[in-house]
C-alpha cells in the first residue's frame, strides 16, 4: 500500500509482491535485483526512490524542488531549457520529477533514444543542476534532538586529520574545486566525474567496480578543507 501511495506504478508493485518484497527487504534492494525482476525502467526509478525515503526515514516528508514536479512540469522545464523534443519523449514515458533527478546517461540512450553523445552530455549537464539542488536539500544540516545542527560527515575526510592525497581528484590528479561524492564513497571533481559518466562508464574510476547509481552528492566539508588548506599553504 505504501508503494502505491508513493506513486509507484502498479505493475512494479505487483512484481515486488510476487517476489515477496516487503518493507524490510525493500531497503536492501539493489539495481541488479530490480533488473532481475524485469521491472521496467520508470518503475525501477520509483522503487529506488521509495527505498531511499525509507532508509532515510522520510516516508511522510513532502516532496520539494524538482523532485515534486509532475509530468507536465518536467516537460515544461525541458522545453524552457531548449530540450523540447526530449521533453516530449519524457512526457510520453511518464517521467516526473522523482524520475528526472535520478536519470542517468544510459537512460537517455537506452530508454529515451537520445543517440548523440553531445546531446546526452548537454541534457545531463542541465539535470545535474537540478540534481545538485536536490542533493543539497538532502545534505543540508539537520536539527538533532537538542536543537543543534549537525552536518553529514564526508566519507573521505573527517575532522582535521587527512592526507593531502585526499584533496586530489582521482581522475584529474589535481585539487578539487567542486568535490562531489559518488556511490563508491570516493570524491571527485564534479566536471571530471560527470564527464566520466557521460562517456557511458558505469564503474568506479578508483575501484573499477560497477556502481549501483550515478548520483552525485556535494561534499561541502571536503570543499571547505581544500579551500582552507590552499589558503594556508599560500
Amino acid at each position: 500500500e505504501t508503494m502505491r501511495l508513493e506513486g509507484v506504478r502498479a505493475d512494479a508493485v505487483e512484481t515486488l509482491g510476487t517476489n515477496g518484497v516487503d518493507g524490510e527487504t525493500l531497503v536492501d534492494l539493489e539495481e541488479s535485483d530490480l533488473d532481475g525482476m524485469k521491472i521496467e525502467w520508470i518503475g525501477r526509478k520509483q522503487v529506488q526512490f521509495v527505498a531511499e525515503r525509507r532508509r532515510e526515514g522520510r516516508m511522510n516528508e513532502e516532496l520539494k524542488g524538482a523532485e515534486g514536479w509532475d509530468i507536465e512540469q518536467v516537460e515544461k522545464w525541458m522545453t524552457e531549457n531548449g530540450m523540447k523534443e526530449e521533453g516530449a519523449k519524457m512526457k510520453k514515458e511518464g517521467v516526473d520529477g522523482v524520475v528526472l533527478v535520478r536519470l542517468e546517461v544510459k537512460d537517455l540512450m537506452d530508454e529515451l533514444g537520445v543517440g548523440v553523445l553531445k546531446r546526452r552530455k548537454e541534457i545531463i549537464s542541465k539535470i545535474d543542476g537540478l540534481r545538485q539542488d536536490h542533493n543539497d536539500r538532502k545534505g543540508q544540516r539537520n536539527e538533532n534532538k537538542n536543537g543543534k545542527e549537525e552536518e553529514i560527515e564526508s566519507p573521505k575526510v573527517k575532522d582535521a586529520t587527512f592526507d593531502e592525497n585526499d584533496l586530489f581528484c582521482p581522475i584529474t590528479n589535481d585539487f578539487m574545486k567542486d568535490p562531489v561524492t559518488a556511490a563508491d564513497g570516493h570524491s571527485y571533481e564534479r566536471s571530471a566525474i560527470t564527464e566520466w559518466f557521460a562517456r557511458n562508464n558505469v564503474t568506479s574510476p578508483v575501484t573499477n567496480e560497477r556502481l549501483n547509481s550515478t548520483a552525485l552528492f556535494p561534499n561541502h566539508r571536503l570543499k571547505a578543507i581544500i579551500t582552507s588548506y590552499l589558503e594556508n599553504r599560500n
